[in-house]
């Protein structure tokens, strides 16, 4: 019994399996177009799911990221002619870079991130110097 205890001690730290990072890297045209300009992008993997902005816009586009390594993430729209708009990302992740390709009716993209470290984020309680600033600055002054 300790045996086995002693072998799966190890498999239980290992890394995760499924994704945790956040990507910001460029979108690089395949094709030469007057329409298709190089831009920005940001992607987040978390829990398996996959999360693309392409150009730094209000355009999303989810969905999953593999243990094995694998995007994909799309989006279909009603576009103005209300003929289905489609979007789609495809490409791979490793813990430092991400990497595929981004693909619109119009053009095709080749999208490189990398991984940005994720900033710790302290809770922000009632502690004695946030109570301090939030009195100080909620304070007004009258005239005299």
């Amino acid at each position: 019994m300790r045996t086995l205890l002693l072998l799966l001690l190890p498999t239980a730290c290992t890394t995760p399996v499924t994704p945790d990072a956040r990507y910001l890297g460029s979108l690089t045209p395949t094709a030469p177009s007057d329409l298709c300009k190089p831009g920005k992008a940001a992607l987040r993997l978390q829990d398996g799911k996959a999360l693309f902005i392409p150009d730094e816009t209000t355009w999303t586009l989810t969905g999953t990221a593999s243990a094995t390594g694998s995007v994909q993430a799309k989006r279909i729209e009603a576009g103005a002619s209300k003929q289905p708009y489609a979007t789609q990302l495809s490409g791979t992740w490793t813990a430092k870079t991400a990497s595929g390709t981004y693909t619109t009716p119009r053009c095709t993209y080749a999208v490189v991130s990398g991984a940005k470290p994720r900033a710790r984020r302290c809770s922000i309680g009632a502690g004695p110097e946030r109570k301090a600033r939030t009195s100080a600055s909620s304070q007004r002054r009258t005239p005299d």
